[in-house]
């Protein structure tokens, strides 16, 4: 059995499944930004790294390729799962992709990239032990003076401790119209919601809560993934411990969260970090 520190193994496998890729192919298809607080990111980074290599990891089907080629054409992409690696080049048969994981970067040279990017939460999908090892390899890769952009979910927003046909989300301000729609939806697919609930009944004992952080069901891909949640605080820890600086955090809403605001609000957090010059 899956342990609860042992996540990254299972989550590989969600992604690399054929409903997953399908998924990420519509996302594809419907490129643009995630959220107003990855487009904030990347506006604010956009003239410093304009023309530079840019390292895409946890690409996908390529949904943020087209972002990062308006910056640049020095661009290489990269993901976990051979599927997606797989649909990733059918879609930009002109484009290097690489099967890699962000534990262990091993066939990219030091101090290459200009700005290196983890988007869509793609951080959560490991252990709580492994994030700093992530983020040393991000910022191994990227040039000094380069920068990190990564989401990650926050343990305060609305999509952690979700139930499938749930009344209300735990930390969201109750609204009637918003528990019947995410209700209609899951129900219009009777298959998807009885992967759901067994997925849920099978992963809650996985949930290991510790206030400042937790691990988690979260409920994208039916409750098949196991993923962690951050707190404001817990996260500015990360980053200093990792020797990360000049650190930036948005919420969706494109909104810069001040080291003394309550970041209570946000379902996530997109972080600009710049690796530091020798």
């Amino acid at each position: 059995m899956t342990t609860r520190e042992d996540v990254s193994e299972a989550n590989r496998s969600i992604f690399d499944g054929i409903s997953a890729v399908s998924d990420y192919h519509k996302g594809f298809r419907s490129t643009g930004f995630l959220d107003a607080g990855e487009r904030a990111a990347l506006l604010s980074v956009a003239d410093a790294v304009r023309g530079q290599p840019a390292l895409d990891l946890g690409v996908g089907a390529g949904r943020t390729t087209t972002l990062l080629r308006l910056l640049t054409d020095h661009y290489d992409a990269a993901d976990y799962a051979p599927r997606m690696v797989a649909e990733f080049h059918h879609n930009f048969p002109e484009l290097p992709v690489r099967v890699a994981d962000a534990r262990d970067l091993g066939d990219y040279p030091d101090d290459v990239y200009a700005l290196t990017l983890f988007s869509n939460n793609a951080i959560d999908a490991v252990g709580r032990a492994e994030r700093p090892r992530v983020l040393r390899e991000l910022a191994r890769v990227t040039r000094p003076g380069g920068y990190l952009i990564f989401s990650t979910l926050h343990r305060g927003g609305p999509s952690y401790a979700e139930r499938p046909l749930q009344l209300r989300r735990p930390t969201r301000r109750f609204s009637l119209r918003q528990i019947v729609i995410d209700n209609m939806r899951l129900l219009a697919r009777p298959g998807r919601a009885l992967r759901a609930i067994r997925s849920w009944r099978a992963n809650r004992a996985r949930i290991d809560d510790h206030g400042s952080w937790a691990v988690g069901p979260l409920a994208a891909h039916e409750f098949g993934l196991i993923v962690h949640f951050t707190t404001y605080e817990d996260l500015i820890d990360l980053l200093h411990s990792t020797g990360l600086s000049d650190v930036v955090v948005f919420d969706e809403s494109g909104l810069p969260i001040a080291a003394d605001a309550d970041a209570a609000g946000a379902d996530s957090f997109t972080v600009v970090a710049r690796v530091p010059a020798a």
